[in-house]
């Protein structure tokens, strides 16, 4: 089951056209529907975390607090955010095992 949330003055109207095409919908507060769209961002987020602290666990041995830390060291030194010197991580990992096949 898909969940759309539309947090805009044309609710109304978007609930009747999904309704038309016979796709159930409903109308929920904007801030809520703020905080479940910040919750889903953060969780994925650490999806993304944890799985490049286990690449760097993985490829320099390191324990989970080392492999934490330094991510956030790699982060801090390119002034990004975690996950997106995660995401950099876990794409580095991609090519280098393309190139090792």
């Amino acid at each position: 089951m898909a969940l759309l949330l539309i947090c805009d003055e044309s609710v109304e109207v978007a609930v009747q056209l999904l309704d038309d095409a016979g796709i159930e919908a409903e109308v929920v507060d904007s801030d809520l529907a703020r905080v479940i769209v910040e919750l889903k961002r953060n969780f994925e987020d650490s999806k993304i975390i944890n799985r490049a602290e286990r690449i760097l666990m993985d490829r320099l041995h390191l324990t989970e607090r080392e492999a934490h830390c330094r991510l956030q060291k790699i982060a801090a030194s390119h002034r990004q955010k975690s996950s997106q010197a995660a995401a950099s991580i876990i794409a580095a990992e991609q090519v280098f095992m393309d190139v090792t096949r």
